[in-house]
């Protein structure tokens, strides 16, 4: 289902959802309703979007029923055109997945007795980020960009490593809650119908 709207010429909205058998995170041939509604406010020198994702599952196959926390992610951008060729923007947002409907957070579990690696559990997991950006459009069609973004885990397992501790082993790291990225990107885009027969 997909929904539009523009309602001015600054203000567009859209909705769209989808339902169907998924078999992602921790479902098992579950069913998965997943919604997402946005808005875009364009004026002269600013562009605003905001956007909310919101997803719920069954666990039908394994007996779960409908599993108790949604997926829920937003995000918030604000970009200013300084002027023709350069902008700035930020972006703030949140993916919170408890349930671990569409991700999985492996924590790492050490035997008590031993002291050893063992099989971390799963669970689920909620992620907060913030992005910087500046962009240069040396054309209509084409641009460069330069991004820094910091993701921060709350729940992380931050303490020192247990006793008997592997990472290779175990396949996560223990010492890690948030994340710093410097992203450059450039990109040409066109618009064009092809006709290819009358």
């Amino acid at each position: 289902l997909l929904v539009s709207h523009p309602f001015s010429d600054h203000m567009y909205l859209s909705y769209s959802a989808m339902a169907g058998q998924e078999n992602v995170g921790q479902l098992q041939d579950g069913f998965l309703i997943y919604q997402n509604i946005y808005t875009n406010l364009e004026y002269d020198k600013v562009d605003v979007q905001i956007g909310l994702d919101v997803a719920m599952a069954d666990n039908w196959k394994t007996g779960q029923g409908w599993l108790n926390h949604p997926l829920i992610a937003g995000l918030a951008t604000m970009k200013y055109h300084i002027n023709e060729k350069f902008s700035g923007s930020l972006r703030a947002e949140i993916f919170s997945d408890e349930s671990s409907i569409n991700s999985m957070r492996l924590s790492p579990v050490v035997d008590p007795i031993s002291g050893t690696s063992i099989a971390p559990s799963i669970i689920g997991m909620t992620i907060y980020g913030g992005t910087v950006g500046l962009e240069y459009k040396p054309l209509d069609a084409g641009f460069f960009r330069v991004e820094s973004r910091m993701l921060y885990d709350p729940n992380a397992t931050t303490s020192v490593l247990p006793r008997g501790f592997n990472a290779e082993q175990v396949g996560v790291n223990p010492m890690l809650n948030s994340r710093l990225q410097i992203i450059a990107t450039a990109g040409i885009y066109f618009d064009k119908t092809f006709k290819f027969a009358e």
